[in-house]
């Protein structure tokens, strides 16, 4: 086969047509992950709008209306998203119907069940079905699964009761976002279109379905364990006083908007134009930096996202800066039993909490670069080259 792609310029093409149709046919696997990640996407919904309620006859008003704010905000922005890609649709009974379907709550299985009967991109719309999926998923990660997440992990650290239910509803959205992210990275390297058009970066899942499986396994564990300690850090950091945590976010969005304007790469390469083109590109680079931060998906080291070099630079400083948050933690007990100034800090019984804390920590930063090193391990070697990366989507 590799004398007969040498010598015939037309037998590559055609095998990577009938791969596809193969696939097309025998596509279980891949309606699986779509429709397990969509189901799990609405039990994080329905996790979260428990926990409000939960909240708010338990009397953590604070909690519940910040959790409230996250699932309204991202329904907005799908909500938006939908009237940007149906814009130029002239059936005003589609636009109602896409709006309600993400009203409704169930978008993520309409968008899957489109994705996986094949639906092409229709002639009034931005976006094909696969790339509405992505941005749905994308959006329901930045603003609803993980600051959902931390703000459930900060009242579960400075309530004064355990529960269960809340520990059960972090544990659902940690599996969730790993999962949803594993499938993202997963379905967008097995594609053989998306290899055959770019194949220095697509094709480091391994061909055997042992090897595929446990790839796949190393992902989902990836996103979670990620998800969890980077939100316990923050969490951390917002007990300790709201500046710490201010200032190690909006210093490390500052330098990377500052390294993608000055690598002249900020703009983004979906096709909107004027106004919303600036709004999306600074939504995107926004959240694409604080999904790769929480849970490390491998998609978005891709050139036209984050990159492969700040990527990895990216989950290095997480895990880093789970140690400084401990230290910090450590730093503000100290100051306020020694300053007599409880007031600067919301900690409960904090030398108890932050022992109990810091082994967490430990583990689940242990966790993840085990992980991690498997996935390495697991991937085509050749592609170990696009996590460091300098490559911009202008080169």
């Amino acid at each position: 086969m590799a004398e007969l792609e040498g010598e015939y310029i037309w037998f590559r093409p055609m095998m990577d047509t009938i791969a596809q149709q193969l696939l097309e046919r025998v596509s279980w696997g891949l309606k699986t992950r779509l429709y397990v990640g969509a189901g799990l996407s609405m039990m994080d919904l329905g996790t979260d709008i428990f926990m409000i309620y939960t909240y708010w006859i338990s009397g953590q008003e604070k909690s519940a209306l910040s959790l409230a704010i996250m699932v309204g905000l991202c329904i907005l922005l799908q909500v938006a998203a939908v009237v940007a890609n149906t814009k130029n649709d002239p059936s005003l009974g589609v636009k109602v119907r896409e709006v309600l379907i993400v009203l409704s709550g169930v978008a993520p299985g309409i968008h899957a069940m489109r994705v996986g009967r094949g639906e092409e991109k229709k002639d009034h719309r931005v976006l094909d079905p696969e790339m509405e999926l992505t941005i749905t998923r994308v959006l329901e990660l930045g603003v609803e699964s993980i600051p959902g997440c931390v703000v459930q992990l900060h009242t579960l650290l400075t309530s004064t009761e355990y529960s269960k239910r809340a520990l059960f509803s972090i544990i659902i959205s940690a599996l969730a976002t790993g999962f949803t992210t594993a499938t993202i990275s997963f379905d967008y390297d097995v594609t053989p279109a998306k290899r055959f058009q770019n194949p220095e970066f697509y094709g480091y899942i391994p061909d055997r379905a042992s090897r595929r499986t446990l790839a796949f396994g190393c992902m989902i564990m990836n996103g979670a364990l990620l998800l969890l300690l980077r939100s316990l850090s923050t969490a951390l950091l917002l007990m300790a006083g709201g500046k710490w945590w201010l200032a190690y976010f909006g210093g490390d969005m500052v330098l990377y908007f500052a390294y993608r304007v000055v690598r002249m790469d900020f703009w983004h390469w979906v096709p909107f134009e004027g106004t919303a083109m600036v709004i999306f590109s600074v939504l995107e680079r926004f959240f694409v930096k604080v999904i790769v931060d929480f849970t490390g998906i491998v998609q978005f080291r891709a050139p036209g996202e984050m990159g492969g070099c700040y990527w990895t630079f990216s989950v290095i400083m997480t895990l880093v800066g789970s140690i400084v948050a401990l230290r910090v933690s450590r730093g503000v007990e100290a100051a306020t039993n020694d300053m007599e100034l409880n007031a600067t800090a919301t900690f409960n019984s904090t030398s108890t909490l932050l022992d109990e804390v810091e082994p967490a920590v430990a583990w689940l930063g242990t966790g993840y670069i085990f992980f991690f090193l498997a996935f390495l391990k697991l991937i085509k070697p050749e592609f170990l080259v696009t996590f460091f990366s300098t490559q911009t989507c202008c080169a």
